[in-house]
């Protein structure tokens, strides 16, 4: 499908992006999207932490649930 970009916060990341017919998940992002942009993921703490396109630390936080 091309490169796009994903939106996170206020930032812009570019990815490539194919169509599959799955149900359950919005995006699947691969090893080389991860290691680009320095991916970081605690799954304990529900946290992912990125690099953006300029370097900024960008940090997302799931939601916990029991």
């Amino acid at each position: 499908m091309g490169t796009n970009p994903i939106q996170m916060y206020a930032h812009e990341f570019m990815t490539d992006l194919y169509k599959f017919e799955l149900t359950d998940f919005g995006v699947i992002l691969g090893m080389d999207w991860l290691v680009k942009y320095y991916a970081q993921i605690n799954c304990p703490k529900q946290r992912i932490t990125l690099r953006g396109p300029n370097g900024e630390k960008i940090v997302h936080k799931g939601k916990v649930s029991n």
